[in-house]
C-alpha cells in the first residue's frame, strides 16, 4: 500500500526548485561543489517535518565528489534548507563542507532529536 501523502499548498518539487533559486544556496553550490567536468555526483533529497502546527520542507542537496587519495572514507558537501510548507518562505540554511558521511548521519540526529 503506497504511503499518502500530505497535501501542502508547496509541493515537494516547488521547493526543491525554490532551494536552488535561493541566492545563498545557489552562491554556496557554485563556490563549494565540484566542477561538472569532474563528474560529481549531485543528489537531493526531501521530506517533510512537522514543528508545533507548521509543516516544513526539508531539502537536501547533496555531492558526493570523487572520492579522495587518502582513503578516509565518503565526504560530502551539502546544502540544507528548511521552507515553510504554506508559503515557500526560507526558514534555515545550513551548508556543510567536506563532511564525512558517518558524521553528517549523526548531525541529523541531533537535529531531530532538537525538534
Amino acid at each position: 500500500m503506497r504511503k499518502k501523502e500530505l497535501m501542502t499548498p508547496i509541493t515537494s518539487s516547488k521547493a526543491l526548485r525554490i532551494a536552488l533559486e535561493d541566492s545563498e544556496t545557489s552562491y554556496f553550490i557554485k563556490t563549494n561543489f565540484s566542477y561538472p567536468e569532474h563528474k560529481p555526483e549531485i543528489f537531493s533529497h526531501k521530506w517533510i517535518s512537522k514543528k508545533g502546527q507548521e509543516y516544513r520542507w526539508n531539502i537536501e542537496i547533496i555531492e558526493k565528489p570523487k572520492l579522495s587519495l587518502k582513503g578516509e572514507g565518503e565526504m560530502l558537501n551539502i546544502a540544507l534548507i528548511e521552507i515553510d510548507s504554506k508559503n515557500g518562505r526560507i526558514i534555515r540554511r545550513q551548508y556543510l563542507r567536506s563532511v564525512l558521511a558517518s558524521e553528517y548521519r549523526q548531525f541529523l540526529r541531533n537535529r531531530e532529536s532538537k525538534q
